[in-house]
């Protein structure tokens, strides 16, 4: 989908339509420089919205998913074991992104 930019004030939007479905949207930047910023971002979430959900994805709530999984199949005492680890893992790097995790970072 290719975005257009246009101004309604001082502040930026975009418009663009893909098979039928009209975008409208604010960038909320004043700055044209920087609203062209937010419109390439939003162009590539729209051309694959497999990888941007993934970019989105923290440790939190890969730890959440995790957790549901392993309930289904391990040993209660074993899930709460894992489970007050991955609570002190979550209140250190919990939003941090997945595709942002360092070794660095984890140090």
């Amino acid at each position: 989908m290719r975005l257009h930019l246009y101004q309604r004030g001082d502040v930026w939007w975009v418009r663009g339509s893909d098979g039928g479905e009209r975008v409208r949207k604010s960038t909320k930047q004043t700055s044209v420089a920087k609203a062209r910023i937010v419109r390439d971002r939003w162009e590539r979430e729209f051309l694959d919205p497999t990888h941007f959900r993934a970019h989105q994805a923290t440790v939190a709530t890969a730890a959440e998913r995790w957790l549901r999984e392993i309930r289904k199949g391990m040993n209660p005492e074993t899930v709460r074991f894992y489970d007050a680890k991955i609570r002190h893992v979550v209140r250190v790097l919990g939003k941090t992104r997945l595709a942002k995790l360092t070794h660095d970072r984890v140090l």
